[in-house]
Order: C-alpha cells, then sequence, then structure tokens
C-alpha cells in the first residue's frame, strides 16, 4: 500500500507549486484538494490524504509549453499516442505524474495514477482516480453549464458524476471543433444508459 499516513504540508506543496504555476492555477489546485477530500471523505476516508495530494499537484505541468510537454514526456519515457502527438496540452497529466517524485519528493504510485487520468479519464479507473476526475471539474473555481449538477451529485452516484465530467468534456471540445479524446469516449460510453443512483 502506497497511501501516505498523514496529510501532506499543504503550504510548503503550495509554496513549491508556485514555482511552477501562475497564482490562479494555484488558487484553482487548492480548489481541486478541496473539493477531493469532500468526495473521499464521501467514498474512502482512508484515501483523503492521498486525495489532497492528488488535488493539490494535478497540474504542476500544466504551466508548460506544448513543445515542451512534447520533449518532457520523450524524455521521461511517458508513452505518447497520435491524439498527444497533435493536442500536446493533453500529456500534462502524464508529464506531471512523472515529474512528481523530482518537483516535490512525492512517490506514490495510486497518486501519480490518478494525475495521470485526470485529464482524459478512462475505463477501470480506481477509486482515487475517479475522485480526482470529478473534482477537477466541481471545484468551487469552476463556472460552466452543468456545473452545479455535477455538484449535485458526486456526493451521492460516483458513476453518474464521472458520466457528467465525460460528457462535458466531450461537448467542450466538438463545440470547439477539437479532437474527441478516445480515453474520454470510451468512457462515456462505458457508463452512458446504465441506471445510476
Amino acid at each position: 500500500m502506497s497511501a501516505q499516513p498523514h496529510a501532506p504540508d499543504t503550504a510548503s506543496l503550495s509554496a513549491l507549486l508556485a514555482q511552477y504555476l501562475p497564482a490562479q492555477r494555484v488558487a484553482h489546485s487548492g480548489n481541486v484538494a478541496r473539493a477531493a477530500v469532500e468526495m473521499a471523505r464521501r467514498w474512502a476516508p482512508e484515501l483523503e490524504p492521498q486525495a489532497q495530494l492528488a488535488g493539490l499537484l494535478h497540474d504542476n505541468a500544466k504551466g508548460l509549453p506544448q513543445q515542451e510537454l512534447l520533449a518532457s514526456a520523450e524524455e521521461l519515457r511517458v508513452p505518447i499516442t497520435d491524439i498527444e502527438r497533435r493536442v500536446p496540452a493533453l500529456l500534462h497529466g502524464k508529464v506531471g505524474a512523472a515529474l512528481l517524485p523530482q518537483r516535490f519528493g512525492v512517490e506514490d504510485a495510486e497518486v501519480e495514477q490518478a494525475i495521470r487520468d485526470h485529464v482524459t479519464g478512462r475505463t477501470g479507473m480506481p477509486l482515487l482516480s475517479q475522485i480526482l476526475y470529478v473534482a477537477d471539474q466541481a471545484a468551487a473555481d469552476r463556472d460552466f453549464s452543468g456545473v452545479d449538477d455535477l455538484r449535485a451529485v458526486m456526493l451521492t452516484d460516483l458513476d453518474a458524476a464521472v458520466l457528467l465530467v465525460a460528457k462535458h468534456k466531450i461537448l467542450h471540445s466538438a463545440k470547439r471543433g477539437a479532437l474527441l479524446e478516445p480515453n474520454t469516449v470510451e468512457l462515456y460510453n462505458s457508463l452512458a444508459g446504465k441506471p445510476h443512483g
């Protein structure tokens, strides 16, 4: 078990995070951490410290320009899909997970997996990944059509919350004429039409 026994030192980690991200993104990360802790308390209290850590650090590579994300992924031997080569911003979760040990001294396989998963989601995500995937979109600073519905179900029906996030990501990409990420589409298809609640 790779769970960290104590709550992370959020002040120190936030200070480190500020070296890599602008203040607004650090604030978002704090909001995600709080939402992830709230969800962990409901769905798996033993995951609270990891949920807080994953929420705080999930976007640590978001500040890298797209070409640097690609270069970092190659240097860190992160697998890159064809879609990610065409849309390198999708790599910030995978690259951020790979950078956790050197940037923050964090070595937790479950936290790394959650951070890898949070951008696109995927079928078969473990509980911590599901929590971060939803918390990232349900955070207090998010303001999009449907976010209130997401916040209403995230503590009562986790599958429904994951489905809403996948749906939002697909619609957001489609409206912009952007490529649809296959993992997100597969996740949506795996949950759509199933009874929830």
